[in-house]
C-alpha cells in the first residue's frame, strides 16, 4: 500500500503533475486529514483511496512536531 501525506501532493499538485503518483502507483492511499488539508476546495481525484485513523492515540503522540495530515499518514 502507498501512503502520501500533504506535502507530497501539494507539490506535485502546483507542478501539475499530481497523476504522476497514478501512473505510478495505481492507487494511492490518503488519510482523512490529508483529503480535507489538500483537496478541502477542489474535488478528490478517484484514484486517491481516503482512510480514516481507527487509532487516533497513535496520531496524537506526534501533535507537537507535526501537522495532522503527516502524523495519520504516519498512523496509517
Amino acid at each position: 500500500m502507498i501512503i502520501s501525506n500533504s506535502s507530497c501532493l501539494i507539490i506535485l499538485d502546483k507542478l501539475d503533475r499530481l497523476t504522476v503518483l497514478k501512473e505510478l502507483y495505481g492507487t494511492v492511499t490518503i488519510p482523512k486529514a490529508v483529503k480535507e488539508e489538500v483537496f478541502s476546495e477542489k474535488e478528490t481525484p478517484n484514484w486517491l483511496k481516503v482512510v480514516e485513523i481507527r487509532q487516533p492515540a497513535a496520531s496524537r503522540l506526534l501533535e507537537k512536531n507535526l501537522g495532522a495530515g503527516e502524523r495519520e499518514a504516519i498512523a496509517l
